[in-house]
């Protein structure tokens, strides 16, 4: 503490020169002069009179999944794309219940510490939602499976944005019908689902393999992120080019 004489000094230079100076200025103040004794005097080319302190916003990254896949079994809905839907714990603003896609948000690295590419993320986001009651992912998809169809930033917390990555993924047929065995067990049994929601975290209520078109119906209020509805409307787009005829 040495310099502790010093520090008072300078902040009674301050209070004298500028009385009716507020505590951030204050402080803005002596973060100026604490760069300029570090830093010295900026370059000729420089457009600023001292070097300046400049808070970076901080943001988070979130990657999440469109399971899809098309049922080949008896009685399936006119072989219409299925889609993973899930029943979120949280609820709306009038107590409504509240969907998603499988997903969440990225672990981000350091310069000491790896992170994960969104894919990675996305990937491991699903295998702990995706979850049985024994803590084993229902599918394991390879990350490289994966496509991109949406990106963005949803700033639906204005002081914590989010930059998304949307995948899609397309389940082969045993992905597909073991998706459906874990929502049949879900819905028929609660112990089952019970142990589904503890060994998720709490995150997941429910896992319904639902018709695109019945997505598609669902209101935009009734995702907890609008940006995950809008990708599974993006991704409808995509599989009708596909289905039409060639001109």
């Amino acid at each position: 503490m040495a310099d502790a004489p010093k520090k008072l000094d300078l902040m009674a230079a301050i209070y004298k020169e500028y009385p009716d100076a507020t505590p951030a200025e204050i402080k803005a103040s002596l973060t100026s002069e604490f760069l300029s004794a570090a830093y010295g005097k900026m370059p000729g080319y420089s457009t600023l009179a001292a070097p300046a302190l400049h808070v970076v916003k901080t943001a988070t990254v979130g990657s999440f999944v469109i399971c899809h896949g098309t049922d080949t079994a008896a009685g399936a809905t006119r072989g219409e794309p299925l889609i993973a839907i899930v029943k979120r714990t949280d609820k709306g603003p009038n107590g409504e219940d509240r969907f998603g896609l499988l997903g969440g948000y990225t672990t981000l690295g350091t310069e000491k510490t790896g992170g994960e590419q969104p894919k990675e993320g996305a990937v491991r986001e699903l295998k702990e939602e995706a979850i049985g009651p024994d803590n084993q992912p229902i599918i394991s998809p390879n990350p490289d499976r994966l496509k991109l169809i949406d990106s963005g930033i949803d700033y639906k917390n204005a002081k914590l944005p989010t930059n998304y990555n949307g995948h899609t993924l397309e389940l082969t047929a045993i992905e597909l019908a073991s998706l459906k065995e874990h929502s049949r067990k879900m819905e028929q049994d609660p112990e089952y689902k019970a142990a589904v929601l503890t060994a998720s975290g709490g995150e997941v209520a429910d896992l319904k393999l639902l018709p695109l078109s019945e997505v598609l119906a669902m209101q935009l209020e009734s995702f907890t992120y609008s940006h995950e509805f809008k990708a599974v409307k993006k991704l409808a787009e995509q599989l009708k080019q596909q289905v039409q005829p060639a001109r």
